[in-house]
């Protein structure tokens, strides 16, 4: 699946604010994109979790600081990874919120248009 393109996703809400029936369509779609980076996520939090293990060095006379292992993590390809898929769907999440009131806010209008 591609990568998603979250300000054009926005500025399609906006322009069919008032199509509840092209709002729904377009909450669908982030529906699968919201299952797709949930799916990658897994990955990344198993890995996460094993580069702790390797880094911590929990048996040693002073382990190494939460702070610095999530720093080290960080600069990884996956930490990198997993910082940008939790922000997509966080947005994602934001967007879908927003695209319920719209979707009501434009059914509404459709019903008083009839």
């Amino acid at each position: 699946m591609k990568d998603i393109d979250l300000a054009e996703y926005g500025r399609s809400i906006y322009t069919h604010r008032d199509n509840a029936h092209k709002l729904d369509s377009i909450n669908l779609e982030l529906v699968g994109y919201y299952a797709y980076y949930s799916s990658e996520m897994i990955p990344l939090e198993l890995a996460e979790a094993t580069f702790w293990e390797k880094h911590k060095d929990i048996d040693a006379e002073k382990p190494k600081s939460d702070t610095f292992v999530r720093a080290l993590w960080k600069i990884t390809k996956q930490g990198q990874d997993k910082i940008k898929y939790e922000r997509v769907l966080k947005t994602i999440e934001k967007i879908m919120s927003s695209l319920r009131t719209s979707i009501n806010r434009a059914s509404h209008f459709e019903v008083k248009n009839l």
